[in-house]
């Protein structure tokens, strides 16, 4: 591992952590889905979980920062978790652990280079990658979602967050507080589990869906299109092929956290796409690239993150 710890290199640390925190649990849908064919062309989108099931999936991400007269730093981010459904009730509303296993960071900017790797390196409070992110290794949080996507509440998130908390800055314990607080982790997972139209939509169909996120310093609206282009065969399975587009909003602040004058957030595109595998009702892969301009203390920077996700079991 190379690290520079001089305290330009700290200030940008923690600002790729705060950022990379959010996206990394919030850009995509993740959880298992259910896609019910009514004929070849028509498909039923629902959530649908059996008590036992356990798949581990690993996500991926390389985020770009655009510093006004600073340069670039790119981050990359290798995540993997798995999710087993503890219970299913008669309505079809699951109990759905969630554990991360591993998590690999790298960092690379005009400040030096840094790296945190899980399964190497300890979570210790030298390293800025590890300081937060190493708190969560291990953890294990459980979301309570119903059968159309409603997320009714995440529980067991206190032990992560004292993890995560331990030895952190004043300044981005403010930050993870509002982000993994009990509301902000129900927004977030609200994303793995978008709302699907109440009847069988055709190729072509489109639907529209908004989700709003605690960002700790405010709240971040996103809104996407999604559109089923094509059920299709892969690997002999049936497939469903869903493309999204949308856009991030812009930061609504929170008068009461100073964070929230410093931040400004124009918002920006998200584009990408999902493959479900129809016949086990799981998703199989997915991409998404968001942009977002945003402004930090007087900071004018672009922010290009593109993740992909694949079901590894």
């Amino acid at each position: 591992m190379t690290m520079h710890r001089d305290p330009a290199a700290q200030a940008l640390a923690g600002t790729a952590l705060r950022r990379i925190l959010w996206v990394a649990l919030a850009a995509t849908a993740t959880l298992l889905a259910s896609v019910v064919p009514a004929n070849a062309q028509q498909v039923e989108l629902r959530w649908n979980f059996e008590a036992g099931d356990e798949h581990v999936y690993e996500m991926s991400q390389l985020t770009r920062t655009l510093m006004g007269g600073m340069g670039e730093m790119m981050q990359t981010q290798t995540t993997r978790y798995r999710q087993e459904v503890v219970d299913v009730d008669a309505d079809g509303t699951a109990r759905i652990e969630v554990t991360y296993d591993a998590i690999r960071m790298d960092m690379d900017g005009p400040a030096g280079n840094m790296s945190w790797d899980s399964e190497v390196d300890d979570a210790d409070t030298d390293n800025p990658l590890g300081m937060g992110m190493g708190g969560m290794v291990g953890q294990t949080f459980t979301v309570v979602v119903t059968s159309d996507g409603i997320v009714r509440s995440v529980e067991g998130v206190d032990a992560m967050m004292e993890a995560m908390l331990e030895g952190t800055p004043p300044e981005a314990r403010a930050m993870l507080e509002g982000t993994f607080g009990d509301e902000g982790m129900v927004d977030m997972m609200q994303q793995s589990f978008q709302s699907f139209p109440s009847g069988p939509v055709q190729t072509g169909d489109d639907w529209e869906s908004s989700i709003s996120v605690n960002v700790g310093f405010g709240t971040m609206t996103s809104t996407y299109v999604h559109t089923l282009r094509e059920v299709t065969q892969e690997d002999g399975r049936t497939v469903a092929l869903i493309s999204v587009e949308g856009e991030t909003g812009g930061i609504d602040p929170d008068p009461d956290n100073p964070m929230a004058a410093m931040i400004q957030s124009e918002g920006g595109p998200v584009k990408g796409e999902m493959v479900f595998d129809v016949e086990r009702g799981l998703m199989i892969r997915g991409t998404t690239e968001t942009t977002v301009r945003m402004s930090a203390m007087g900071q004018d920077m672009s922010i290009t993150s593109e993740m992909s996700l694949r079901l590894v079991n």
